[in-house]
């Protein structure tokens, strides 16, 4: 079926182009903002056709699997969340649209579909490709000026779960003011308030350092490589040759690209691969080499016949292979302290730990762990994890946070208090840790890391990233991200930037 035949066979809406499927709340922000469009067609054409998609579509993958699959087909267009929960997809009404609409009703193996909509539109579209885009947000008018009023975008990364936790509902005016003029300042911007104002109803009190999501966006991309040499380093499979340590978890398999190497790097033939995996070992990690967020982090084992089991199901390689292509990591799973046990025992629960290096010295930011929940193996928030901050003593704060802003006294799965918890023992020791290997990753002054807290109560690394949700990272710790160092910090993005327009 052509694009023709599939708007032939759905209704337009009264309204006109644009227009949300008929029964959908009415929504700000229609277009997302990083659009690289071309022109906009005749009022009376459909060139675009939009897809809601309802059930269990997000936390699982979905916009992913929707990107892969409409940049294969050859689809232009772009994906969100909508804060609704559904899953909102533009794709250009022609070509192999109709098998993206197909593929969409399916979705990947952990989301759960229950209704597409399908309304024909006349949209701005990318001039070529498919891509991910920010997440907008459906509010009610009354609260839609207001926000506007106070400049909050409710396309803005957090604004979804601050809304919706209730965070965003009263605000101090002079608090504000302050905020907006100490980034004036600093970075000559004027800031979206809406973090500023969630801190304050959270804590209690005001501070102007908090960095916005934008900001830090800005900074991030100021201290850190390009995309060019971030493609190696975000590689797990290379881990072992950029991170200097023997406080990593052993990769027993390695596919890159198409080829499968052992630990000693020796290529593995094809019908070996389960047998030599199931004589290392009962159970392992299964991974992409190249995603971040946890996405695809699933426990492999291996039952008394030797087959390989993924989510309770026997897979065959060929199995394996359509569930995670060309480059995937088969490696130890990591024998965690009862103290992060003790949480949530099905995930290995982490110490997310930011560093920065700033002139000649690494300095560490703050550190929050993140427990995971539900059963699952990984630990990240977007995953339904909780993130609870760490206090300069390796004591945690009494409260949790997630990412729908929740704040949690204990643990949703089990139950656990986190007043209750021990300190991180030898903290002291992580922090030294991870100072250590930045100073390793010569290319990168602003790093976030993941450490386990190993059965013997000393650091583990597991990985590092150079990006984050700096809104989570902020409001679980209960402080601004660069503390004490902001003005330092600030003033050396200034230096960036000079150096930068001189170039």
């Amino acid at each position: 079926m052509d694009a023709r035949k599939l708007l032939s066979k759905v209704t337009p809406s009264r309204a006109g182009a644009g227009e949300m499927v008929a029964g959908a709340p009415p929504v700000v922000a229609a277009q997302p903002d990083d659009r690289r469009a071309g022109a906009r067609p005749p009022k009376d054409e459909h060139n675009a056709v939009r897809f809601l998609i309802r059930g269990h579509v997000q936390n699982v993958g979905f916009r992913d699997f929707v990107v892969r699959r409409a940049n294969r087909l050859g689809v232009r267009g772009w994906v969100r969340n909508r804060s609704d929960g559904t899953v909102e997809v533009l794709a250009a009404a022609d070509g192999e649209v109709d098998a993206l609409l197909e593929a969409c009703r399916l979705g990947p193996n952990a989301a759960r579909v229950e209704h597409v909509d399908v309304h024909p539109t006349q949209e701005t579209l990318p001039r070529r490709g498919f891509r991910k885009t920010r997440q907008y947000e459906v509010v009610e008018d009354a609260a839609a000026q207001r926000y506007h009023r106070l400049g909050i975008d409710p396309a803005g990364e957090a604004f979804g779960p601050l809304h919706h936790a209730g965070l965003l509902d009263t605000h101090s005016p002079s608090s504000v003011d302050a905020a907006r003029a100490f980034w004036r300042e600093h970075m000559a911007v004027d800031i979206d308030p809406a973090l500023h104002i969630a801190y304050e109803n959270l804590t209690g009190a005001a501070d102007p350092r908090v960095l916005p999501p934008t900001q830090y966006r800005t900074i991030q991309r100021l201290f850190n490589a390009d995309k060019q040499v971030k493609r190696a380093y975000v590689d797990k499979g290379l881990y072992p040759y950029l991170v200097r340590t023997d406080r990593q978890p052993l990769n027993y398999l390695r596919r890159i690209n198409g080829k499968y190497f052992d630990a000693d790097n020796d290529v593995v033939g094809e019908h070996e691969v389960l047998p030599m995996l199931s004589s290392r070992c009962q159970r392992a990690i299964i991974k992409p080499s190249r995603s971040a967020n946890g996405i695809r982090v699933n426990l492999l084992e291996f039952d008394t016949d030797g087959r390989a089991v993924i989510h309770g199901k026997p897979r065959t390689l060929a199995d394996i292979e359509r569930l995670y292509g060309g480059d995937f990591l088969v490696q130890q799973v990591i024998e965690q302290h009862s103290l992060m046990a003790r949480v949530h025992p099905s995930s290995v629960n982490t110490l997310r730990m930011l560093t920065i290096r700033l002139g000649k010295d690494i300095h560490h930011l703050l550190t929050f762990a993140r427990f995971g929940a539900d059963g699952r193996v990984n630990d990240n928030a977007g995953t339904g994890g909780v993130c609870v901050g760490v206090e300069a003593d390796g004591s945690f704060l009494p409260e949790g946070f997630d990412e729908h802003a929740s704040v949690l006294a204990r643990h949703p799965t089990t139950d656990v208090a986190f007043a209750d918890l021990e300190p991180v023992p030898r903290y002291s020791e992580y922090v030294e840790f991870v100072r250590a290997l930045h100073a390793d990753l010569l290319n990168y002054d602003l790093v976030s890391w993941d450490i386990a807290v190993g059965k013997d109560g000393g650091p583990f690394f597991v990985e590092h990233n150079f990006a984050g949700a700096m809104w989570i990272y902020q409001l679980a710790t209960r402080r601004p991200v660069f503390g004490e160092l902001t003005d330092e910090v600030l003033a050396h993005v200034q230096h960036l930037r000079d150096v930068k327009a001189a170039a």
